[in-house]
């Protein structure tokens, strides 16, 4: 499916590469993200994850052997690659502890790529459920040598959970624009790709993530489908999994918003006089931001995060006392 935002979309956990003896940097063209992408671990923070993989690609699109990648913690300062939001958070709920980037240093690995310039590790992560935060690739280039971030840069967006969620769950990814300071989230793989490519200038993946369904299909039983519009004026998407109001926007602000689909992917609403989640999920809160920069929404699963944005003056939207907007699997 195609989108508007498509022609405008932040990070946690990344890799970054050096060249060995004979490799030169000049000629380093991109990474190419393989595997290990959009992953559900389920327990805690020492439980294995499958490993994350790139490609080492020079600027013919020709694989470069042996080039030495460092594996770690978006929380792992320069050289390594590292990643927070502009409010200073690596993830929902995730850990934020400095790690020492060093091939020593706790948390990185390191990993050469092979004869197909591949690099693949498992670099561990300290955070416990219910957390979303990145695993990325970087590669560390001198001042002289300028490449694009979609080049230098891929990430990876995990969730871990508590238990395995039901159905065939997704990972929805999250975006963010640096000049319009908006973001952005999505299930769909083809924008997912496309955003990771630098299709659609601007847009870096952020820190944030949670778990939903790509279709109706994969959705279990109670699961409702979210619509997502669009507002060419604002340069902006909305969402909601309440058909009501859904409708509503459709019917007053169908002039500035258009609804772009009524399946954007498939997740739990909550009590709307309560605002309370069924068991084994837990809220999704939507903040919006209006007064002080322009109209755009952001969804996350952090309450600390969410409090933090709502005292510098975004507004919280939701059901109940607690302002919540979805739910998703824990």
């Amino acid at each position: 499916m195609s989108s508007p935002l498509l022609a405008l979309v932040p990070f946690a956990f990344m890799l970054a590469a050096a060249p060995s003896d004979g490799q030169s940097l000049d000629t380093f063209g991109r990474l190419e993200k393989l595997a290990g992408d959009r992953q559900i671990v389920v327990g805690p923070f020492f439980t294995p994850k499958s490993p994350y993989a790139v490609r080492v690609l020079d600027t013919s699109g020709t694989p470069m052997v042996d080039m030495l990648v460092y594996m770690s913690p978006s929380s792992t300062p320069l050289p390594c690659p590292w990643l927070r939001d502009e409010f200073e958070y690596f993830g929902f709920h995730a850990d934020t502890r400095w790690l020492q980037c060093a091939p020593s240093g706790s948390g990185v690995h390191l990993s050469r790529s092979d004869g197909s310039g591949v690099a693949s590790k498992n670099p561990n992560d300290f955070s416990s459920p219910t957390s979303s935060f990145l695993m990325g690739a970087s590669i560390d280039l001198p001042p002289d040598i300028v490449r694009l971030e979609h080049d230098r840069r891929q990430f990876f967006t995990i969730v871990r959970a508590e238990n395995v969620p039901p159905g065939n769950p997704s990972v929805v990814v999250e975006y963010f624009h640096e000049t319009f300071r908006h973001y952005f989230n999505t299930v769909l793989q083809a924008e997912i790709d496309g955003l990771d490519r630098g299709v659609f200038p601007g847009w870096t993946r952020s820190v944030g993530g949670f778990i939903a369904w790509a279709t109706a299909a994969d959705a279990p039983s109670g699961a409702v489908p979210v619509c997502r519009f669009f507002s060419s004026k604002f340069t902006s998407h909305f969402y909601t999994a309440d058909a009501i109001e859904c409708d509503e926007v459709v019917e007053r602000f169908g002039d500035e918003w258009q609804l772009e689909t009524l399946e954007a992917y498939y997740i739990y609403r909550p009590d709307k006089s309560t605002g309370a989640c069924i068991e084994g999920t837990m809220p999704v809160y939507r903040v919006y931001a209006g007064a002080t920069r322009t109209p755009n929404h952001r969804y996350v699963t952090d309450r600390g995060l969410r409090d933090i944005m709502v005292s510098q003056g975004w507004i919280a939207e939701g059901y109940g006392p607690d302002a919540v907007i979805m739910c998703t699997p824990r």
